[in-house]
């Protein structure tokens, strides 16, 4: 086995549950992210990053997250938050829309 290869999978659990068989688990990132990165600012391309987490990472194509846990995870102050969601919206990579509640 080479030095940076990774090592052999271990077969998927057959258990009711599905099951990350793949170690490390990763996230896959399209390569379109990869053009934008220069005109993201790091604010931007850390909610950019958990949002990819959190919805792609599940293979899901939204993601219902609050903003005090989106500031948690991403340790960004709020203001600091809001721009980046805003500056991501204008760029168009990502899209808010409410919940009936009226969350985001």
């Amino acid at each position: 086995m080479l030095a940076n290869s990774l090592p052999e999978p271990d077969p998927p659990s057959l258990e009711g549950n599905m099951k990350s068989f793949l170690k490390p688990e990763f996230t896959a990132i399209p390569n379109a992210f990869f053009k934008i990165l220069p005109d993201l600012t790091w604010p931007e391309l850390t909610l950019a990053m958990l949002i990819y987490r959190f919805s792609a990472g599940y293979l899901k194509m939204w993601l219902i997250m609050g903003e005090l846990k989106m500031m948690e995870v991403t340790q960004l102050p709020r203001s600091t938050s809001y721009e980046a969601k805003r500056g991501l919206i204008t760029k168009r990579i990502i899209e808010v829309a409410r919940t009936i509640t009226g969350n985001c």
